[in-house]
């Protein structure tokens, strides 16, 4: 799995950096701070409509998306967090 993770504020990083998720995946940090960055970010936020910072996109192994995590309410690591952290097999 992939995780692309779009951020404004570095201790939402810090805060996802933190984290040991029991299943393998790679984090792709993007800061949208900078200006390749924000070009990356415009990029893939574009296919969803999204505006918010932090948005994370949620691949598999083939690069089909699993789940995408942004809201204005919430914020997307903490959600992406405790998505990863829940369980699949359980249901």
């Amino acid at each position: 799995m992939t995780a692309n993770v779009i951020y404004d504020n570095a201790y939402d990083k810090k805060h996802l950096d933190l984290c040991k998720f029991k299943d393998k995946i790679f984090i792709n940090y993007i800061n949208f701070g900078t200006i390749k960055g924000r070009k990356e970010a415009y990029k893939i936020k574009s296919n969803y409509a999204a505006k918010e910072n932090p948005f994370v996109e949620l691949l598999d192994d083939n690069n089909q998306l699993i789940k995408v995590f942004y809201s204005e309410e919430k914020n997307g690591i903490t959600q992406f967090i405790n998505y990863m952290m829940y369980d699949k097999n359980s249901i």
